[in-house]
Parts: C-alpha cells; sequence; structure tokens
C-alpha cells in the first residue's frame, strides 16, 4: 500500500500528492503547475512530522 501526502509547492502554493515513499532529504521535486524546483530539506521532514504527530493527538 502506498501513502501519499498533499505537498505544497512554495512557488505557486499548488497542493498535489506525492508518494511519501519518494520524499527523502536532498531529493528535488518539480511542481506539476509552474515547474519550479524544491528540494526537501531534513528540516522540512521534521515539521512534517511534528504536524502528522499533532494531527494523530487530535
Amino acid at each position: 500500500m502506498d501513502l501519499a501526502i498533499a505537498f505544497e509547492c512554495p512557488q505557486c502554493k499548488r497542493q498535489f500528492l506525492q508518494d511519501l515513499v519518494e520524499f527523502s532529504p536532498g531529493k528535488t521535486h518539480v511542481c506539476e503547475a509552474c515547474g519550479s524546483w524544491t528540494v526537501l530539506t531534513s528540516d522540512s521532514l521534521r515539521n512534517f512530522q511534528t504536524a502528522l504527530e499533532d494531527f494523530c493527538r487530535t
């Protein structure tokens, strides 16, 4: 079973689903809408972890 998360482009703010398996620090992602490149950092993964933990507590 694959797990997809909503990913927001920092440039155009469009959200799209991205397979969680494809997320790793340093990996480049290209926005499907505007074509801008985003590099996932360890900090952004920690922010995602915090948001997921907060969500699970509610």
